[in-house]
């Protein structure tokens, strides 16, 4: 990809994570939000390094970590696609995923894993820019309410509940 399409579509990126956040800050008290979380870990190839989108803490209900894709993306056959139609390389679900487990590894070191062990922490996707039929389902998520789209951007507290 040139740098002129790498710098269009980092800004059309910009602006669906800005639209979540919009949405999620206007939550009441006591929900707390994060972006831009960066973790840093040894691996088996030397540091791994990434980045969750958007982490979600309530104290009674948990952590989310979310991936945002911004655009009309969408699976077909099982593969996800961005709006240019090119396959993803993962899904949002595995990066949301390989997100979860790393910040879950970080506060371990850092509270302890007894603490960690009593927290609800999980992992969902959002397309800002999608109306996404809630009927289809995908074999990486539990169920639809872990595909937060366009229409939860007015309301997301129903769905994160």
């Amino acid at each position: 990809m040139d740098d002129s399409r790498l710098m269009a579509a980092r800004k059309v990126g910009e602006v669906a994570e800005a639209k979540v956040l919009a949405a999620l800050k206007a939550l009441p008290t006591p929900w707390q939000v994060f972006n831009t979380v960066e973790w840093r870990k040894t691996g088996y190839h030397g540091e791994e390094v990434g980045e969750a989108d958007i982490v979600l803490f309530h104290p009674q209900y948990g952590v989310v970590v979310f991936e945002i894709k911004a655009g009309q993306v969408h699976i077909t056959e099982g593969v996800w696609f961005y709006a240019s139609g090119r396959p993803m390389k993962q899904s949002p679900f595995s990066q949301a995923r390989r997100n979860r487990f790393a910040l879950i590894e970080k506060l371990e070191k850092r509270l302890g894993k007894t603490t960690v062990e009593h927290l609800t922490i999980t992992h969902a996707v959002w397309l800002p820019d999608v109306r996404w039929p809630k009927q289809l389902v995908i074999a990486e998520a539990p169920s639809s309410q872990f595909v937060f789209d366009r229409n939860a951007l007015t309301n997301p507290l129903p769905q994160l509940e």
